[in-house]
């Protein structure tokens, strides 16, 4: 590792120094748009150079430090890990920070001067395929807003610390304690707290490796024991956890179990959000799981409110219950996928009225519209389900326009939740009503907290009669 520390990030550090040191003369010379680009070049790659040092060195004295924590505790691999056998474990709130910032930076130091070189230039020629290269800069300017939604939210609440009651928490028995925010959070209506069982693949090789991540099991509590301490807010939880699932995995690995708790509460300004990987591990020979001592937040729904941000509407009424889930719930992820079909659309319009090869224009452009029907689905898709002794009645389609189906209650087995898509690190669940035969309909998408979906199932099935 210091070998690569040394010698990986010279050509960017010279390639750095050699483009500054070409600005200068064209500078000198008046042509201060290439001046600047050199400048900017050359910034960016002693940037990524000096940075790649720095994480070099880093990892390699983490890698020490492991071998010594390893040789300590061989049996206990919960205290391998560094922030987890430091004390109270810290979110990673300030490092998320900096590396969209970097990323940010990095992106739109070439993307934006690019793209202002390229609205000049098809402004003066009129060629229609400049005006793609605008694209970049556009995410490049998302890329700048959630870097800045990054830092406000790490400035108004730095960061949060978890102390662990239950070091570590054991499979079959209970994961407890408290979380500590550094803000009053009593304004907010309710702080769901979520603890989930990931399986996280990593896949392909060098820049083409993509991680996978698959939800295995999902807990939340809503109400939860809150209290001051100062200007601080520490918000309790306990968690019972099942037996029959995956420890975690300590170590970085290509296929590794993560469980992850996060907290999120919505109050006026920039929201709440913290997230934490815990340790979860199979319990020793003999040992004797005390979970019957901790309080556990009650699950029942009598009580239960939906999230003030939830635009689903539930009604009852002497002839059932009716689940309405609108259009245009969830903006931002209808606006990335939107982005992302513009993007690929965009890429498959050039290639097609260009010299490329046909074929390549052509799959662009149907990745483009796949997505855009996606896209179109968070902007427009609606369903409404009623309810009754009966049965149900589904109607699914655009803007509240679609065929209505009739399940007899016969049919239906279960009204089930499930994880389904993923957006700016936050899971999205659908309704499911499972019927006789395996067969399955999906009643809804992308509800917010599995916690509002479990209602929701719960009212319609009440309404059924079960």
């Amino acid at each position: 590792m210091p070998g690569c520390a040394t010698v990986l990030p010279i050509p960017f550090l010279l390639g750095g120094l050699l483009a500054i040191a070409f600005a200068a003369p064209e500078a000198a010379d008046g042509h201060w748009t290439a001046a600047l680009m050199f400048a900017l070049l050359g910034l960016v790659s002693a940037g990524v150079g000096g940075a790649m040092h720095w994480s070099f060195r880093q990892q390699g004295a983490r890698i020490r430090r492991l071998a010594e924590r390893r040789a300590a505790w061989p049996d206990e691999p919960w205290r391998w890990r560094e922030d987890w056998a430091a004390g109270p474990i810290t979110d990673g709130s300030r490092q998320r920070m900096i590396a969209t910032w970097f990323f940010a930076v990095l992106w739109n130091a070439v993307a934006l001067p690019s793209s202002i070189l390229a609205i000049r230039e098809a402004l003066r020629t009129g060629e229609l395929v400049l005006w793609f290269v605008t694209v970049f800069g556009l995410v490049g300017v998302g890329l700048l807003v959630a870097a800045i939604l990054q830092g406000l939210r790490h400035r108004r609440y730095g960061a949060s610390a978890l102390e662990l009651e239950t070091f570590p928490g054991f499979l079959g028995g209970t994961l407890a304690g408290r979380l500590r925010a550094s803000l009053d959070l009593h304004e907010a209506p309710r702080i769901p707290v979520v603890l989930r069982c990931i399986r996280r693949r990593v896949t392909g090789t060098g820049k083409h490796r993509v991680a996978q991540e698959e939800v295995l099991w999902e807990d939340q509590l809503d109400v939860v024991r809150t209290h001051r301490d100062g200007a601080a807010t520490l918000i309790h939880f306990a968690f019972r956890l099942p037996a029959a699932l995956e420890a975690s995995t300590p170590l970085p690995a290509d296929e590794q179990v993560v469980w992850r708790l996060e907290a999120r509460a919505e109050v006026p300004g920039v929201d709440y959000h913290a997230v934490f990987e815990v340790p979860v591990f199979a319990p020793p020979d003999g040992a004797i799981l005390p979970s019957q001592d901790l309080p556990i937040a009650a699950l029942g729904f009598d009580d239960y409110a939906q999230p003030p941000s939830s635009r689903i509407l539930v009604t009852t009424t002497q002839r059932g219950t009716e689940v309405w889930l609108p259009a245009a719930r969830h903006v931002v992820p209808a606006l990335v996928l939107t982005a992302v079909a513009v993007f690929f659309g965009g890429i498959g319009i050039v290639l097609l009225w260009s010299e490329a090869p046909q074929v390549l224009g052509w799959v662009f452009a149907l990745l483009g519209a796949l997505v855009g029907m996606a896209a179109a689905n968070l902007w427009f898709g609606t369903s409404r389900i009623r309810a009754d002794r009966a049965g149900l009645e589904i109607t699914q389609g655009f803007l509240g326009l679609g065929r209505t189906r009739a399940i007899p209650a016969a049919d239906v087995v279960d009204i089930i939740t499930r994880t389904g898509m993923q957006a700016n690190a936050r899971y999205y669940c659908d309704l499911a009503l499972q019927l006789t035969g395996n067969r399955h309909i999906v009643l809804g998408r992308a509800i917010r907290e599995r916690r509002e979906a479990e209602w929701l199932s719960d009212r319609l099935l009440r309404a059924l009669g079960r």
